[in-house]
């Protein structure tokens, strides 16, 4: 359970906050600079989803010649898996809420 409140916590946090939000009249696109901070938000994501996608492909090229990287992706791999999951789909939906922001 605590797992799952882990996972789920980031997305119910921010949906809460847009609606406290939105029920006290904040308009966050009214802001100064708001444009350009959606784009370096989207520029950092993407460099960050590219690094864990590269970093994702070398550990998995290094399990046939590291006994001990083979040993933890047997025992911990739906924990090593899931982790990678949750960081894609979050950072493909920041790009998608940031390119709908424009």
């Amino acid at each position: 359970m605590a797992k799952k409140g882990e996972m789920i916590f980031p997305y119910v946090f921010a949906v809460v906050l847009t609606i406290c939000c939105t029920l006290l009249g904040y308009d966050v696109t009214q802001l100064t600079g708001f444009n350009e901070a959606l784009g370096s938000v989207s520029t950092i994501c993407s460099v960050l989803l590219g690094f864990m996608a590269s970093m994702f492909s070398i550990l998995l090229a290094q399990k046939d010649k590291n006994s001990r990287l083979l040993w933890i992706l047997d025992t911990g791999g739906n924990l090593f898996s899931s982790y990678y999951k949750q960081a894609y789909i979050s950072g493909f939906l920041l790009l998608i809420v940031n390119t709908i922001s424009y």
